[in-house]
């Protein structure tokens, strides 16, 4: 009986320990959590505004983005030249200028016919390293980008933008930024394909 007791005793003096170091913890963890708080109310460097930036990302600021809203049909027809046949891949695009987030839609044809650029076609400012050709026709801006596939055939994008896109929409050095990104992003995929079947417009395109 006596036994049985002092076991009794002893297991209620362990749970009264645990108990205590329970109640211990609790005070503790509380008294460092108001410390932690006295701290954001008297600093004044640690303000609303700072105690976010540790937990949010910075915003990034918006950057331009092309989509092809329809395409990779092939066509006869590229406008921009008198009457011809040449086969092409055609399609429409809507881009969002960066920043401003203003939209215009225009279409792009594709080719790799050989093309005869008349004295109407000028050379575009501002894009180096790259053969880039424009004309004005008054209602649109067309412009051609002539690229070397690295295989000795050569491949005229051709497109025909609103003439208000330079300076309303986009700015020239944005727009030229565009031509840039999109040159790379089809040549790129250009070096991936192998029949005629695989070569396409890009779908997406951010500049």
């Amino acid at each position: 009986m006596i036994l049985k007791k002092a076991g009794k005793n002893k297991r209620i003096s362990k749970n009264l320990t645990i108990k205590l170091i329970f109640v211990l913890i609790m005070v503790l963890a509380q008294s460092s959590c108001e410390k932690t708080i006295d701290n954001y109310e008297n600093n004044p460097s640690l303000t609303a505004g700072a105690t976010l930036s540790l937990v949010r990302e910075p915003r990034r600021q918006s950057g331009g983005e092309a989509i092809l809203l329809r395409g990779n049909n092939w066509v006869f027809g590229i406008p921009g030249f008198e009457d011809n046949s040449f086969s092409a891949i055609t399609g429409e695009y809507r881009l969002q200028a960066p920043g401003t987030g203003a939209e215009c839609l225009f279409s792009i044809h594709l080719t790799a016919e050989f093309l005869h650029f008349s004295t109407e076609w000028l050379p575009r400012r501002g894009i180096d390293n790259m053969r880039v050709l424009e004309q004005s026709t008054g209602d649109n801006l067309i412009i051609s980008i002539i690229m070397d596939d690295g295989r000795g055939l050569l491949w005229t994008a051709i497109f025909n933008f609103p003439s208000n896109i330079a300076g309303r929409t986009l700015s020239d050095a944005a727009l030229n930024q565009f031509l840039r990104a999109w040159s790379n992003r089809f040549l790129y995929f250009l070096s991936l394909a192998r029949t005629r079947g695989d070569i396409s417009i890009p779908a997406v395109v951010e500049f």
